[in-house]
């Protein structure tokens, strides 16, 4: 019976952390370098970058930032895939699969900050919380 939980549990992280990694890279970093694109577009219009040239290296940070943190899960899932104990699986998943997806989840959710809404694929949390 403990088997079979912790069975269900490692299928489970399994998608949790998969599904945090394709959003990511086909929601999240698409719509970042859109924000990007725009940006730079409007430093090259203005013959001085000041506030805008501060507002695209935030940008391209934060890019880089989210780049780092797809490449961590994509390890950790490695790491947790490879593991043929189902008691350590389980462990790996919980502690290192949850710490890669919240390194992920602290970045995406400053690109949710930054990122105009028009460009953010997917509902923010302030839309979220007026729809209750």
């Amino acid at each position: 019976k403990v088997e079979i939980k912790l069975d269900a549990y490692v299928k489970i992280k399994d998608v949790e952390l998969k599904a945090g990694l394709n959003i990511a890279k086909t929601l999240v970093l698409p719509a970042v370098l859109e924000q990007i694109g725009l940006l730079g577009d409007a430093v090259k219009a203005t013959s001085k970058s000041g506030a805008l040239g501060a507002d695209l290296k935030v940008a391209a940070n934060l890019y880089s930032n989210i780049k780092a943190a797809i490449t961590g899960l994509e390890k950790t899932i490695i790491v947790c895939e490879k593991e043929d104990d189902l008691e350590k699986k389980a462990k790996l998943y919980a502690i290192k699969g949850a710490n890669a997806l919240a390194d992920l989840r602290t970045s995406v959710d400053k690109a949710e900050t930054l990122v105009a809404d028009g460009l953010w694929p997917m509902p923010k949390y302030q839309e979220l919380l007026t729809i209750l």
